[in-house]
């Protein structure tokens, strides 16, 4: 046994210390598989038309305007308002949606979060999924699964998207559920509290996509702005005049709330509970533990150092500036990348002056313009014969005119993709004339078979949406008319899919 020395209150201390410091979490972590058996039936609840049946739970039988929730009986604590932190949390289900008819059937369902015991709002059938009222009265966030576009209020497809107390979604994705009737599917959506970013993606079974780029959608959003202390969750579904059948097959949850309190409460405490000396002991281990902590990070700055400083000068001495410019390059490393500027490489002349193409070891890759502006007499700069740049990638306004612009670079971008979709060069190597690659894609596109023009090695292994999407951008970016071509915004929305595709005039 330790005695009551100063030694044992100092060794007391040591140990209590790692203690005072750890993370006080609360959360909350469930995972059903099944919702007829007795754990699961004390602990959901439901409302409206929605039920168990056969080990699922049925938010919307094949009824005409019925709301259907599912709640889960214990709250989940949000926030902490006494030190602000916002809970992090995730939750995986899996779905099936069934219909009667194909042609035409509504409305979807969402999961949500919402203040506890708000109830099912009058008239909230159909595209209200059971959770939105009129005149919003508390503030609800959902991820809808929108199975009917409403002209009033929704993007012009099925879609996934994220709500807040509206209607209208913040951000949406398409949402495949056209081919999909009966596949079973599985949705994650997480928060990230630091972040403030709500994501959610999903897949069907059967497909190869798994949780792809176009399979999910994500918003950035402060719900520690909007939600309460403690709220509920659960899943809510609708049907109107249309009807389908809405299904969850299994639910897992998790949270991870922070409920340290600020430092002003920690210290008031550990005041109370801690004697003087104990106290002054702790101050000391943990100026020594930073002092060590700033030690070990100074030498492994050091080393750090002198091993970015070595590896630099072995690779070719690059300074600062070269870390934002281009590489520069000696006359030496010139002459030999370029064989003596021998005329087999030379490319063209134009106003800044002769223009190259040299292969360079070190780099890997091929670097067509040197600069060679310097290295021309200056007296044969104002002879230009030739506009600057690699033909091929040249938007037709720059060429006529010798003036670039954004849309000039658009086009540049447009030819990119064109290449990476059908798997060739827009020139041939060593010509001037370059092949009219956006020339011959847009005759695809205008006889109606674009994904003709799709990367013959790929023997047809593609998501042929992906792919007719990647073309037209790649057509809408080298219009010949630069005041029809996109916006950088524009061309990002349709590549991701929120957007529809644009119908090109020609």
């Amino acid at each position: 046994m330790l005695d009551n020395s100063k030694d044992s209150t100092h060794l007391e201390i040591f140990l209590l210390f790692p203690i005072l410091i750890l993370p006080i979490v609360q959360s909350l972590s469930f995972n059903i598989t099944k919702f007829n058996d007795t754990e699961s039936a004390s602990i959901i609840g439901y409302a409206g038309v929605a039920k168990t049946e056969n080990g699922t739970m049925l938010l919307n039988p094949l009824i005409s305007y019925g709301v259907g929730r599912a709640i889960y009986g214990q709250p989940l604590r949000f926030k902490n308002s006494s030190n602000g932190h916002v809970t992090d949390f995730s939750t995986l289900f899996s779905f099936t949606i069934d219909v009667s008819t194909t042609t035409n059937y509504a409305d979807g369902f969402a999961f949500y979060v919402a203040p506890l015991a708000y109830q099912i709002p009058p008239n909230s059938d159909g595209a209200s999924f059971g959770l939105y009222e009129s005149t919003p009265q508390s503030n609800i966030v959902a991820v809808e699964f929108d199975t009917f576009p409403n002209v009033n209020f929704d993007p012009p497809v099925q879609h996934v998207g994220i709500n807040n107390n509206s209607l209208v979604s913040l951000a949406y994705a398409m949402f495949d559920i056209g081919s999909n009737i009966g596949n079973m599917g599985h949705v994650l959506i997480t928060y990230n509290a630091s972040a403030k970013l709500l994501a959610a993606s999903w897949f069907f079974e059967g497909t190869s996509s798994g949780f792809m780029p176009n399979t999910s959608v994500s918003h950035q959003i402060d719900l520690g702005e909007i939600l309460p202390e403690w709220v509920t969750i659960g899943f809510s579904g609708g049907t109107g005049l249309s009807i389908e059948k809405n299904v969850i097959h299994s639910w897992a949850f998790s949270s991870t709330l922070d409920l340290n309190s600020t430092h002003q409460e920690m210290n008031k405490e550990n005041d109370d509970i801690i004697t003087k000396d104990k106290f002054q002991f702790q101050v000391k281990v943990v100026v020594v533990a930073v002092i060590c902590s700033i030690l070990v990070m100074l030498v492994v700055i050091s080393i750090t150092w002198l091993i970015i400083s070595k590896k630099r000068k072995s690779d070719g001495c690059f300074d600062l500036d070269k870390v934002s410019m281009p590489r520069r390059f000696g006359y030496k490393e010139l002459v030999a990348a370029t064989n003596g500027f021998a005329d087999d490489r030379k490319l063209g002349e134009g106003g800044s002056g002769q223009v190259y193409k040299g292969f360079l070891s070190d780099l890997g890759r091929v670097v067509s313009d040197f600069g060679m502006a310097k290295l021309v007499d200056p007296r044969m700069r104002t002879q230009k014969t030739k506009v600057v740049g690699t033909y091929g990638y040249l938007a037709p306004e720059y060429i006529n005119t010798g003036r670039a612009n954004k849309e000039s670079d658009m086009y540049g971008f447009g030819v990119v993709a064109l290449e990476i979709a059908c798997g060739r060069k827009t020139y041939k190597d060593g010509e001037h004339n370059y092949v009219p690659l956006p020339n011959w894609v847009l005759k695809c596109y205008v006889d109606g078979s674009i994904l003709d023009a799709a990367d013959q090695g790929l023997h047809g292994d593609f998501d042929e949406n992906e792919m007719a999407c990647l073309l037209t951008v790649g057509i809408w970016c080298t219009l010949h008319d630069h005041k029809k071509r996109p916006k950088a915004e524009q061309v990002i929305n349709v590549l991701k899919q929120q957007a529809p595709l644009p119908k090109l005039s020609i």
